[in-house]
């Protein structure tokens, strides 16, 4: 009976050491370190350490009303027995490996507390397996162990099949947004908080505890009649326990028609990512481009714009240099007039004077914009008419402008007319004034100058 038993354990520590090895090995390669941290190794048994702590951990958090009581060792070894792990000298050396680095902490009361170092670990972990996070991954490796110690698989099947599940699913480290110093922390052990004699009380607690476990296991066989039974009851056993916490996983065909269609999905996604950014880009250039013609229309719009601007600016600047000579010609003439006529009477040469320096100036400022000056133009048919310099301004007219205020309406300027006996006088030009003189002088302020009065014919008819 025993020397079965002893065989079975070989057999089962063999197999979980084939599948630690393979673990170790994809997780160094997922952290893309050479060696993991100095005496701690991740096989099967210190990320089962790690993960129960720290979801003891978790549960005292999130359940602050009625925690549940931290791990003692007793209620520690028990879980870990619980989910399928023997109570091992791999087991002992990997939580021994965990405490004396700083991961987990031993009270005075002998309770178990997951240091910030553990909660670190465990998150690398999850990310570097993200679709088997947590108990998962444990819960996967213990069911491909019972499977090959059950002989429902082939030892050789079971390892190819965890050795490409665990490469297709693994994200290497520097394909996930974590920082340089949490990546170099990785390659650091925590300070041991644990002296000498802290670590061997630690060492002689589990190897008693292993010890009371192997003679639990002993007096059991011993009580049973059929060693056969035994056997088979205690591995059946651990088996069931097995098997009802983690549920057998898909086979192996099941399992890379899972990665093909994942691989098509992310395939088809990022095709359609691509062919999404593919047409955005081409919307992008159509909108530069677009922009870019209508910016080269606007600006060679802007330019002809601006050519006809000073095209017509070159025009004015000629019709006004134009009309200056005229006006400068015009000016000479009077000034010749003006020294023939200069013996005249005294009113007669101060009216004579008005008139050829208002000539002179062009006369007075644009009544309409007060900007330009009063000019004298001339029809294509030959009549003379007035307009302002300003070309902006639209002043026009076609009596000739004199300098003098009109008396009635203080008008800025009066306009040359010819009156009933043939001589020349000045009018007010507002349609609402009614001021006229008979001559081109200034007007008198005290006399205001109106059309004469119709007299009323009235018709008495005699009765008879």
């Amino acid at each position: 009976m025993n020397e079965i038993s002893t065989e079975k354990d070989l057999d089962l520590l063999k197999v979980k050491a084939v599948f630690d090895e393979i673990l170790v090995k994809h997780i160094q390669r997922l952290l893309e370190i050479e060696t993991l941290a100095a005496s701690l190794s991740f096989n099967l048994s210190t990320i089962s350490c790690l993960l129960l702590l720290v979801e003891r951990e978790n549960e005292i958090k999130n359940f602050s009303q009625s925690p549940p009581d931290r791990y003692t060792r007793e209620t520690f070894l028990d879980d870990l027995s619980d989910i399928g792990l023997d109570i091992d000298d791999t087991l002992m050396v990997s939580f021994q490996g965990l405490a004396q680095h700083g991961y987990v902490e031993i009270d005075q009361n002998n309770r178990y507390n997951a240091q910030i170092s553990a909660f670190a670990l465990v998150s690398f972990l999850d990310n570097l397996f993200p679709g088997m996070k947590g108990m998962n991954l444990v819960g996967y490796i213990l069911q491909m162990i019972a499977e090959v110690s059950s002989k429902r698989k082939d030892l050789n099947d079971a390892i190819q099949q965890f050795d490409k599940t665990l490469q297709l699913r693994g994200i290497p480290l520097s394909q996930q947004p974590i920082k340089i110093d949490e990546k170099n922390s990785l390659t650091t052990q925590p300070r041991s908080k644990l002296d000498q004699k802290a670590a061997k009380q630690l060492s002689d607690d589990l190897q008693k505890a292993y010890a009371q476990n192997i003679e639990k296991l002993r007096n059991k066989m011993s009580q049973s009649s059929s060693p056969q039974k035994e056997v088979k009851t205690t591995w059946s056993d651990r088996g069931l326990a097995v098997k009802e916490i983690f549920p057998k996983g898909p086979s192996e065909e099941e399992i890379q028609a899972r990665i093909a269609a994942e691989i098509a999905i992310k395939e088809s996604e990022s095709k359609a990512i691509f062919e999404a950014e593919k047409k955005a880009a081409l919307e992008e250039a159509k909108r530069a481009a677009r922009e870019a013609e209508l910016k080269a229309t606007e600006v060679a719009a802007q330019a002809a714009e601006i050519r006809a601007r000073e095209a017509e600016l070159r025009a004015k600047e000629a019709e006004i240099a134009a009309r200056e000579a005229e006006a400068s010609l015009r000016k000479n003439k009077e000034v010749s007039k003006d020294v023939i006529e200069k013996n005249d009477s005294i009113g007669r040469t101060d009216i004579e004077e008005k008139i050829a320096a208002f000539q002179e100036t062009i006369a007075i400022s644009c009544p309409v914009c007060n900007t330009g000056k009063v000019l004298s133009n001339t029809t294509e048919k030959g009549q003379e008419y007035y307009s302002c310099s300003n070309t902006h301004c639209g002043f026009i007219s076609w009596g000739k402008p004199y300098p003098f205020e009109c008396p009635l309406c203080k008008n800025q300027f009066l306009i040359e007319i010819n009156t009933e006996g043939g001589q020349n006088g000045l009018k007010c030009p507002r349609s609402t004034c009614s001021f006229r003189q008979n001559h081109l002088g200034p007007p008198k302020t005290d006399i205001y100058s109106s059309p004469p009065k119709k007299k009323k014919l009235v018709r008495v008819r005699k009765k008879r």
